[in-house]
């Protein structure tokens, strides 16, 4: 199992846990950030991301895909700045916003 971190918005007021690896090298792309443990957030890591931050799914370029949370403020520019850029050690081909 992959080693979980706390990821949270980057006000704090909105955390979860997720796959560090998964991320690291993008959070600050996606306006979060990777926190080593809970301490200094508005929000328990457990109430999680689900129906308050849009989503992002990572289309890799071994065929596999990845969901990810996004802060709303990045939406407009999320999708072309993820291309190229790595992920829990893959490379991203592209970004979309399930169902739109």
């Amino acid at each position: 199992m992959a080693a979980r971190s706390v990821i949270s918005t980057s006000d704090k007021k909105i955390a979860w846990y997720a796959p560090s690896t998964l991320y690291k090298s993008i959070a600050s792309t996606l306006g979060l950030k990777v926190q080593k443990d809970a301490k200094g957030l508005d929000a328990y890591p457990s109430d999680g991301a689900s129906g308050k931050l849009p989503r992002v799914r990572l289309n890799f370029t071994n065929g596999k895909s990845a969901l990810v949370f996004c802060d709303p403020k990045k939406m407009g520019t999320v999708r072309k700045q993820l291309a190229g850029k790595k992920a829990g050690g893959k490379t991203i081909k592209s970004a979309t916003f399930p169902g739109g």
